[in-house]
């Protein structure tokens, strides 16, 4: 009986670290991707009056160049990573 406890314990610890380091690197891993554009790109014009003019991607960013109503032309800033957008200039 006492073996047995050993050979499970043994082999719990054994395995612990490689699921400890597992869990630790996944949310890093989904951290450092990228958003696709096109999903930042749909993210801006999902309510928002007036029509996309262009797009570029700027680091880690995704600007989106938006025309409003009446001819004012902004830039719009989504972080690439999360999709949220971090404001006009």
């Amino acid at each position: 009986m006492i073996r047995m406890f050993a050979l499970i314990a043994a082999a719990v610890l054994t395995a612990a670290p490689g699921v400890v380091q597992a869990r630790v690197a996944l949310p890093e891993a989904a951290h450092a991707q990228a958003q696709d554009p096109q999903a930042a790109i749909r993210t801006v014009e999902r309510g928002r009056p007036g029509r996309r003019v262009g797009a570029r991607v700027e680091g880690q960013n995704v600007v989106v160049i938006w025309e409003y109503p009446g001819g004012r032309i902004v830039e719009i800033v989504v972080d690439g990573r999360t999709g949220r957008i971090l404001g006009e200039r």
